[in-house]
């Protein structure tokens, strides 16, 4: 590829053709191919073209070495370039790729990049879960990933990823073993963990009514400036912007107040929409034999402050053991 260079249009060599042959030429090709249909499969080329651009620059990328950070590499191309590693295992269905990836990612990202760590075993879980991969462990291998990475770097992702990747845990196929107990403690205390630190990220003093952002109004016209130059400053301009100094800290309270307001919506909505699904988990992980009710009633007492939601757990776990699935009492009475 060394003398390799893209060709100039001196490297072309067109032969010799007179005016009544291109005119011939134009006419033959017109009565073959209707104008619509050439500007047509003009444009398709044109789009062929790119996507196979496109595409090169993705094998590209996808074949490079999985590694963290290089010293020269900006760590949004590392992380991208990871990303399609990973999604090209997953379009070709090559587990064992997979693997390797997901052990250089444990390996190089947790203290490189916890949230974008946390990102990457994401991928991988989702990737394990959702693609047809032959291994019937596919589905324990997602979980073992998900679990990995939560109990790693739990604690510095943000809550969204927590959520995502705790949502990827499911060692149901391991119920029965004699590791199961061991794995539904590890499981629940996940899921609990991130209940609690959910509701915590919730102030009970906010009120959206109360403290949500106001509408400021302008501030007065300056001293000897005439009307006209008024600051007109909106609420949702920088308080540094504006010239009145009350107005400037009007400005600066209301923008502390729209960041809460966004922020304590934002945490609401995440825990409304995280309880059903905690509580589910929690409730098919402790209806699996042996009966372990008092460990769970312990776990949620420390974890969950509501009430209500533990009362709901503790009921359904009490219920489904009570009157077990056929599947499930013939697994128990199998010698």
């Amino acid at each position: 590829m060394g003398n390799s260079r893209r060709p100039e249009m001196s490297d072309v060599t067109l032969p010799a053709v007179g005016c009544n042959d291109l005119w011939q030429l134009m006419r033959e090709t017109k009565s073959k191919f209707p104008i619509n249909d050439v500007r047509r499969t003009t444009r398709l080329a044109g789009a062929l073209a790119g996507a196979l651009a496109v595409w090169g620059i993705v094998l590209a990328l996808a074949a490079a070495p999985a590694r963290a950070q290089d010293a020269d590499e900006d760590p949004q191309i590392t992380y991208l370039r990871t990303l399609l590693q990973i999604d090209m295992c997953g379009e070709t269905l090559d587990m064992d790729r997979l693997d390797q990836l997901a052990n250089s990612v444990q390996h190089d990202w947790p203290e490189f990049d916890p949230e974008r760590y946390g990102r990457l075993m994401l991928e991988v879980a989702q990737t394990l879960d959702t693609k047809p991969f032959t291994d019937e462990h596919r589905r324990v291998h997602a979980s073992q990933y998900a679990a990995q990475a939560l109990a790693t770097s739990g604690a510095v992702m943000s809550m969204d990823t927590q959520i995502s990747l705790v949502q990827c845990v499911d060692d149901h196929d391991l119920s029965g073993t004699l590791e199961w107990s061991v794995i539904r403690t590890r499981d629940a205390k996940l899921w609990l963990a991130i209940w609690q630190e959910a509701a915590d990220a919730i102030d009970p003093t906010f009120s959206p009514d109360r403290d949500g952002p106001r509408v400021v109004t302008p501030a007065p016209p300056l001293p000897g400036i005439n009307n006209d130059n008024a600051d007109t400053t909106d609420s949702a301009a920088a308080p540094e912007s504006a010239a009145d100094r009350a107005f400037r800290q009007e400005l600066a309270g209301n923008a502390k107040s729209a960041v809460r307001f966004v922020q304590q919506t934002q945490a609401r909505q995440r825990l409304a929409r995280f309880v059903p699904a905690a509580e589910k988990a929690l409730i098919a992980l402790y209806s699996q034999p042996p009966d372990k009710q008092q460990d769970l009633t312990v776990y949620l007492r420390i974890n969950i402050s509501d009430a209500t939601a533990r009362q709901t757990i503790l009921d359904a776990v009490a219920k489904n053991l009570a009157n077990p699935p056929p599947s499930a009492t013939q697994a128990t009475t199998q010698p």
